[in-house]
């Protein structure tokens, strides 16, 4: 699998099932969107996430099953929660428990059925 061509959001419900295994990793970024300054972008964790996520790709075989999920800006600094821009919403127990969801969903990939199905 290319780079660019393993990013969740671009794949159609046949191409995603196609590429879904036992073997296939999911990965997704998750980063908080809040002020770090006059001088950094409120993007700065998210972008950081990226960064390291783009420099473990360039270590991986070309055919690692891996699939990238869309990043996830998460907030649960409420100190941060005075300042413009600051996505606020994800809190300790609440950010533990989406988690937790996430990590113990089936994950299967196929099509649901349609009205025509």
């Amino acid at each position: 699998m290319h780079v660019g061509q393993d990013r969740w959001q671009d794949l159609t419900a046949p191409e995603l099932a196609s590429r879904m295994g036992p073997e296939t990793v999911a990965v997704m970024v998750l980063g908080a969107v809040e002020q770090h300054g006059p001088h950094l972008p409120l993007s700065t964790d998210l972008d950081i996430g990226l960064g390291l996520l783009t420099e473990a790709r360039r270590h991986l075989p070309a055919d690692f099953p891996l699939l990238v999920m869309p990043p996830l800006a998460l907030g649960s600094s409420e100190e941060h929660g005075g300042f413009p821009g600051t996505l606020l919403g994800f809190y300790g127990e609440r950010l533990a428990q989406l988690l937790q969801e996430a990590a113990s969903l089936p994950w299967d990939a196929r099509p649901a059925p349609g009205p025509r199905d």
